[in-house]
């Protein structure tokens, strides 16, 4: 199955998207500013309007049992001030009917247009209506009301790092990271950022992750130091808060030599999550319920986040002369689908969709007898390109710094699993990359099996509890892992 591919080349040096030279090309994926959620599947508290004054809140519960109610009369994040003052605040826990269960009530309040307070008997899933009272100015008093749940924080897990085992000195070696949110309740934003040996080579800011979803980063380190290195792949300062930060990094350590002509190398792996599946539900009864049929609240959110993920590195020496032309192509036995394209400059990065599937070629090159060679795959919704592939920046006191979010395009892909699901499921895999150099041809196809399986399966019952006002809280979890994996390597002795 031979598809039409489309491509998009990302500039190194500045804040702009080039079109690559592409054989039997239609249209170019598009890019999306990070600014723009790809999706939000729930979002995070309420928001309210009246008369001349809106109000946002939040209520945000921790993995320590606390609860943050939060609520402000402008942006959260935002760096400009919230409008007017917040002087009453009226937190009503409500049944299923709407009777008020526990009422809070805050008077003579004088912090701007913020509130924050913490609780710890509140519970995920719990529906509360919260009313402002603001002055908006000396003569003017609004009140807003809203209605929002108790959410759970989003937990932001860097859930797979793909690099390759070895790696060339002093050239630029692409790295994917895979970033996951485990709660399935709400998302968040957060840096995906790459350190080598604990110093950061490349970032991609404010990346968006849905609830319950997963998205890839695309990164790019330059290995300075012979021996092993230590990558790092950390979520880093997630909004609004995380779960749990001990799952927010992944490592993987890359042996790095100088380019000699025993290094003529050619790696490929790939990873299969067939099954990746997580519901959860949450659902509790008060005392004083005026609700006879069941109970006052439940709450299910489901994720499923299959998907399949590759790459291939190949290095030559001896090759005098810039390459020109790419041919990639990849099988997994049962489906298969391949792309030419052309090459421009001593470093050419692109990424590119062929019958949907968004992967990328990287060739760093420019006649001077090495020619290094990587592609791959990309897994999740979306991917992000990093600040070292798209530059968005400013200029502050003569030094540019980063500062705007990272741009994506879709992993849009179109075949599909026993589940419904678009990835690859064969399970004997061949990946080709073959580049073109004057009278020299780079072509090292590697052919290997996903032996390695995966199998994590959980169904337990509902766990239960009761508090001051509450018959019984209860939460449930299940979840269905199950994938495969493999990788081979070639290397001329």
């Amino acid at each position: 199955m031979f598809g039409k591919a489309v491509w998009r080349r990302l500039a190194f040096a500045a804040a702009l998207i080039a079109s690559a030279s592409v054989a039997n090309a239609q249209t170019q994926p598009t890019v999306q500013s990070g600014s723009q959620k790809y999706r939000e599947k729930n979002q995070t508290g309420a928001k309210g309007k009246a008369g001349g004054a809106t109000l946002a809140a939040r209520l945000l519960y921790a993995k320590n049992g606390t609860t943050d109610l939060e609520a402000t009369t402008g942006e959260f994040g935002s760096p400009t001030p919230p409008p007017g003052t917040i002087w009453k605040m009226q937190v009503a826990a409500v049944d299923a009917l709407g009777a008020v269960m526990t009422n809070y009530v805050y008077n003579n309040l004088d912090a701007g247009g913020y509130f924050k307070q913490t609780y710890a008997n509140l519970f995920p899933g719990q529906p509360f209506q919260i009313q402002a009272h603001v002055r908006t100015s000396a003569k003017r008093n609004d009140t807003v009301a809203v209605t929002a749940s108790v959410q759970k924080r989003p937990d932001l897990a860097v859930s797979n790092i793909v690099a390759p085992p070895r790696a060339p000195i002093n050239m630029p070696v692409r790295i994917t990271g895979v970033v996951s949110e485990l709660n399935g309740d709400i998302g968040g934003r957060t840096d995906c950022v790459l350190y080598v040996n604990d110093v950061e080579n490349d970032r991609a800011n404010a990346i968006w992750v849905d609830g319950g979803d997963s998205v890839s980063c695309a990164l790019t380190a330059t290995f300075t130091n012979l021996g092993n290195n230590r990558v790092t792949i950390a979520a880093v300062a997630v909004d609004p808060g995380d779960w749990d930060m001990a799952n927010n990094a992944a490592q993987q350590d890359v042996y790095v030599s100088t380019v000699t002509p025993d290094f003529d190398v050619a790696w490929a792996t790939a990873f299969v999550y067939d099954t990746n599946t997580s519901t959860t539900q949450k659902y509790a009864r008060y005392i004083n319920s005026t609700f006879t049929l069941g109970q006052d609240w439940l709450d299910i959110n489901k994720s499923d986040t299959d998907g399949d993920l590759w790459t291939y590195n190949g290095l030559a020496l001896a090759v005098p002369w810039a390459p020109t032309n790419l041919t990639a192509s990849v099988s997994d036995g049962v489906k298969s689908w391949t792309v030419d394209r052309a090459l421009g400059g001593c470093e050419d990065f692109a990424i590119g969709q062929v019958n949907g599937r968004t992967f990328y070629t990287s060739v760093t090159g420019c006649g001077d007898g090495t020619l290094y060679v990587q592609a791959g795959g990309y897994s999740g919704t979306v991917t992000y390109t990093s600040q070292r592939l798209t530059h968005d920046f400013r200029v502050s006191r003569g030094t540019v710094v980063f500062t705007a979010p990272a741009q994506y395009v879709f992993n849009t892909v179109k075949t599909e699993d026993v589940n419904g699901v678009n990835i690859f499921n064969g399970g004997n895999w061949t990946i080709d990359v073959r580049v073109t150099a004057g009278a020299f041809t780079f072509q090292k196809p590697l052919s290997f099996t996903l032996d390695q399986n995966l199998s994590d399966v959980s169904n337990p019952a509902a766990v239960c509890t009761s508090a001051p006002g509450i018959v019984f809280y209860c939460e449930q979890t299940t979840y269905s892992k199950t994938g495969r994996s493999g990788s081979t390597a070639f290397i001329r002795q």
